[in-house]
């Protein structure tokens, strides 16, 4: 992209998703307006109804930014957004395990999206927050997971991915990667789960049981961290040492995200009928509300101070 403004990439971003093409975009960008280039761009996109993109990447040595405008499905959006609500309901229900006032106030805290910069080679990849990988090798998407961990100085402590065998979505996979210490592990991370079915295809009549379990620690970091907050260690685990997850994602729940996502992909959704509300759905509808509000609020605080500028 020749002489790129504001307006010339938002109208590129558009351009390119209406025909329906991919395209990697690269243009020159100072190293110290990268931050505000990225915020303003999510703004101009908000106001015209289009999504963020969410790949990119900056090479710091020839000061260049790297765009990746891809197609992003319903199905991919819906899993993230049903991920989303999961998770952050299973933080709320967890809140009163947690003792100290300070901690909970972290807890609380906890956003939505990444916000871990991963530095490797001269270049930062600023996509920790949610990668789409349908195009990607299994490989390249673990390979990926790894770099995560091991690129981001403790930053990121737990890689979550979810494998849905994208475009048939007839099966659905789930691994999730974290940092190990533990004496003698050279990789400095390990699979708590690499590639565990949770949607075993139509038309079984049982369906794959189990779980993933999230800590505190995996949205905090360590430090500051009570010990029972923190994610146990292969060694600790070897040793016999358990703790209780915060966040529970058990299989069925993630299959009840993927199904309804799908559906919707399909197009094949009908009309719900109106019904009572267990307190489950109850507390995941006002976790929703209240997040869709902090992001209408936030986006339209940021559309103000661009207008004022």
């Amino acid at each position: 992209l020749d002489n790129p403004t504001l307006d010339r990439i938002v109208q590129h971003i558009v351009d390119v998703r209406r025909r329906n093409t991919q395209v990697i975009c690269t243009f020159d960008w100072p190293a110290d307006q990268i931050d505000t280039l990225f915020s303003h761009l999510a703004v101009r996109l908000h106001t015209l109804g289009e999504d963020k993109v969410r790949h990119t990447e900056y090479d710091y040595r020839l000061e260049k930014i790297i765009l990746y405008i891809m197609q992003e499905s319903r199905i991919h959006y819906q899993v993230k957004y049903g991920l989303d609500q999961e998770i952050r309901l299973g933080l709320m229900l967890s809140m009163s395990a947690i003792q100290e006032v300070d901690l909970r106030l972290r807890a609380k805290a906890i956003i939505g999206h990444g916000t871990a910069s991963i530095h490797q080679d001269g270049r930062i990849l600023r996509q920790a927050d949610c990668s789409f990988g349908h195009a990607e090798s299994r490989k390249h998407v673990e390979e990926k997971a790894v770099e995560y961990i091991s690129c981001t100085q403790g930053d990121i402590q737990a890689v979550l991915i979810l494998d849905l065998k994208y475009p048939k979505a007839n099966m659905a996979f789930v691994s999730l990667y974290v940092p190990d210490a533990s004496p003698g592990n050279v990789a400095g991370g390990r699979w708590v789960l690499r590639r565990d079915v949770f949607y075993g295809g139509d038309g079984l009549s049982e369906q794959p049981d189990g779980q993933v379990d999230l800590y505190l620690s995996d949205f905090l970091g360590h430090t500051g961290l009570p010990t029972a907050l923190c994610r146990p260690s292969g060694a600790d685990l070897d040793a016999g040492i358990t703790r209780t997850p915060h966040v529970i994602l058990t299989y069925d729940r993630l299959r009840e995200v993927f199904l309804q996502a799908r559906s919707i992909h399909a197009g094949i959704l009908g009309p719900s009928v109106p019904g009572p509300e267990s307190l489950y759905q109850a507390a995941a509808r006002r976790v929703g509300e209240q997040a869709e509000r902090r992001h209408t609020e936030e986006m339209n605080r940021r559309i103000a101070e661009e207008r004022e500028e």
